[in-house]
């Protein structure tokens, strides 16, 4: 299936963000006055307060990991990422400061995403450990190499 923007997605990505997204649902987006007072709530120990800011952001994170499927991680580890630097925002951001935690947060979130894909790039492999060095170049190809032209 492709989207809007010729990305193409498995259709496990496709069920995923579906059953993600009608679970997100179910927590409504909080106005400036609501995430101040979770924030206030937080700070005493609540950690209901702390879940709900993080549960109503959710949709966030859903839509910044969909931009991240190019990279070929998987979705759910996308939104796992993504949710860390969710809950380390939430944990860090001061409702004083009059800026929405949503803006606070993509730094976060942002920074989460870009690490799972280079863990991603940095573990993926395409030889394996039996493949021979060189093995795709030909003698012929070895032996017309000078020392020249080796750097």
């Amino acid at each position: 299936m492709n989207n809007s923007n010729n990305t193409m997605f498995i259709d496990r990505s496709n069920y995923c963000i579906s059953i993600l997204m009608e679970d997100v649902k179910k927590y409504d987006v909080l106005t400036s006055e609501q995430e101040r007072e979770l924030c206030e709530r937080m700070k005493t120990g609540s950690k209901s307060a702390r879940d709900k800011l993080i549960n109503s952001n959710l949709r966030f994170v859903i839509s910044k990991a969909r931009e991240y499927l190019w990279s070929g991680v998987d979705f759910e580890d996308l939104f796992q990422a993504g949710t860390i630097g969710l809950m380390e925002a939430v944990d860090r951001y001061d409702a004083t400061k009059d800026v929405k935690l949503l803006s606070y947060a993509s730094h976060w979130i942002e920074c989460e995403l870009l690490k799972a894909v280079k863990d991603h790039s940095k573990h993926k492999c395409d030889r394996s450990v039996d493949d021979t060095l060189g093995a795709d170049i030909d003698s012929r190809t070895l032996l017309s190499l000078d020392r020249k032209s080796v750097v």
